[in-house]
């Protein structure tokens, strides 16, 4: 049976941590597909072999392998950095964003939701609520996901038009979410900062704010019984009070 003397070299330092006489029946064919080697107590991933191949280190006897070891993290350890996120996603095309984008965590974090979801609002703030009111460390233990309210706008009869008429701008129709372009997605920019969207059928299925409620917005709100949720601070206004 022949062996192959492999140097063990440490990805972290460049260092060698040891160096073993190998069974080459107990070596891959290549090391040029993902490998891992289990040394020890420790699972390590191959960075770099030297030489790649089976034939290669048979002919020369000797084998370098650059490693990298795989730390496992506990998932009870993981904390979250926001305390809610929105379930429902807009449909994105298959091409890129090449205007205002944003990440997906953000989406619809500040939005306004009309008035007759007041119950589904109770609802999701309680949950949210009680995230926020067991902090741990710089995170939280527990993630709240928002499902109750798919279209926050849904029978409110909003359309883009009032939206341009308000902001007296056009939309512009290259929103991206995740870096692909959100399908009938629409942002304007106003001076205050960015007010995004998408429609459905037409109408304005969910408004989204990146910061504060654009006056213009807010007048605009208040006519057509629009509150403005702030989901991560668990707190809803109503436009103008």
């Amino acid at each position: 049976m022949s062996t192959i003397r492999v140097t063990f070299v440490d990805a972290a330092d460049n260092s060698v941590f040891g160096e073993a006489d190998v069974p080459a029946e107990h070596l891959p064919e290549s090391f040029t597909t993902a490998t891992t080697m289990r040394l020890g107590d420790g699972e390590w991933q191959v960075e770099q072999a030297d030489p790649a191949e089976r034939h290669e280190f048979l002919a020369s006897g000797r084998l370098r392998l650059v490693l990298h070891e795989i730390q496992w993290v506990d998932p009870k350890t993981i904390l979250f950095t926001l305390p809610t996120l929105e379930d429902t996603m807009p449909r994105l095309l298959d091409e890129p964003a090449d205007g205002f984008s944003m990440h997906e965590d953000d989406w619809r974090q500040r939005e306004l939701v009309s008035i007759a979801f007041m119950p589904e609002i109770e609802a999701e703030l309680a949950a949210i609520r009680a995230v926020l009111a067991a902090p741990t460390g710089g995170g939280f233990a527990n993630l709240h996901v928002r499902e109750r309210i798919a279209e926050p706008l849904r029978d409110t009869g909003l359309v883009l038009a009032e939206l341009q008429l308000a902001f007296g701008q056009p939309p512009r129709r290259d929103l991206g979410l995740g870096g692909l372009r959100v399908a009938d997605g629409f942002v304007f920019l106003p001076m205050e900062a960015p007010v995004y969207g998408h429609e459905h059928e037409g109408r304005v299925a969910a408004l989204g704010i990146v910061d504060e409620l654009p006056p213009a917005l807010a007048e605009l709100a208040r006519r057509r019984e629009l509150v403005l949720v702030d989901w991560c601070a668990a707190t809803v206004t109503e436009p103008g009070q």
